[in-house]
């Protein structure tokens, strides 16, 4: 409450990140600089929709919204943002023949499953994310129903521009999913969830498989070897299993664990499956990407300072 009414009587334009409009500003003017180049890339990272959602609307709005009004004011402020976005694209000519991604790394939980505020968990709201696709050259208005990752965002962007996609990746074009050329990619997808140990929290590590209709997790709890040595279980124990029906239950109020044995045995050996096949595929990029010390150290470490700063590290 009292941030809230800060930002609202101060008109506070620093929050621990800069404000999406600010950062459509500078998304702007390099447009309008670099437009007329042969080809250009622009990573438009908005921050808005975190913690501690202090979007007011009204002096009403300060002292009464709830957090998910909030939410929807912050999300709703970030499409305004993205309208001028596609409106500098325009007016420098070059809309067409630009291939515009937009996409979330996580939703967030506000109330949901006692996590409040954050992007915890590996229930629906947080890993469940927009992946939108716009081109002069793709289908408008389509929609995929298929199971897909950010893995397969960059060799999506590569077979669209016309470059080689014979390179080792995680993940796979989504083109023939958009030309109708195949129905899916994959039948289930992984996810994961890490928490390090605090004063009042052990480590824990949540990995999750999900299907078009149900998702099974793991929760795993140990000491602070248990980030780096997942598998050793002399530093972690499995401490809780869900199981959730998503056709009929959508927002996982029901763990059916107890109930669907059976199922939850076989969601846990196609997750096994998918980790090992995870972890052979990464051998394989370790052992093909030769530009993993290419980097020089001061560059390196100005990488690290920059995720530090947006609050990766």
């Amino acid at each position: 409450m009292f941030t809230r009414i800060f930002n609202k009587v101060s008109d506070n334009k620093y929050l621990g990140y800069d404000q999406a409009d600010s950062v459509t500003d500078v998304a702007v003017d390099f447009i309008q600089k670099n437009s007329q180049a042969i080809k250009f890339f622009l990573f438009v990272h908005y921050w808005d929709c975190h913690f501690p959602h202090c979007r007011p609307l009204t002096w009403t709005s300060v002292l009464l919204d709830p957090v998910e009004r909030r939410y929807d004011a912050e999300i709703s402020f970030i499409d305004q943002q993205i309208e001028r976005l596609m409106r500098a694209l325009e007016k420098r000519g070059v809309r067409d023949e630009t291939l515009v991604i937009i996409t979330s790394d996580h939703g967030e939980s506000l109330i949901e499953h006692g996590i409040y505020c954050a992007h915890r968990g590996l229930y629906d709201n947080v890993i469940r994310v927009p992946l939108i696709l716009n081109y002069s050259g793709l289908p408008r208005g389509k929609r995929i129903q298929s199971l897909v990752q950010h893995v397969d965002v960059v060799p999506t962007i590569l077979d669209i521009v016309g470059e080689p996609t014979d390179q080792l990746f995680d993940g796979n074009s989504l083109m023939p999913l958009i030309n109708g050329q195949k129905p899916r990619w994959r039948t289930a997808i992984y996810c994961e969830d890490l928490h390090p140990p605090s004063i009042t929290i052990r480590a824990y590590r949540k990995r999750a498989i999900r299907t078009k209709t149900h998702k099974y997790i793991q929760t795993f709890r140990g000491g602070e070897y248990l980030l780096e040595a997942f598998l050793d279980r002399r530093y972690c124990s499995l401490e809780e299993e869900e199981l959730y029906d998503l056709k009929n239950d959508p927002y996982e109020r029901k763990n059916i664990i107890a109930s669907e044995r059976e199922l939850a045995d076989n969601l846990q050996w196609r997750l096994e499956k998918l980790i090992e096949s995870i972890r052979l595929r990464s051998n394989l990029l370790a052992e093909q990407d030769t530009r993993a010390n290419s980097y020089k150290e001061s560059e390196e470490e100005k990488v690290l300072d920059r995720l530090e700063q947006l609050g990766y590290l």
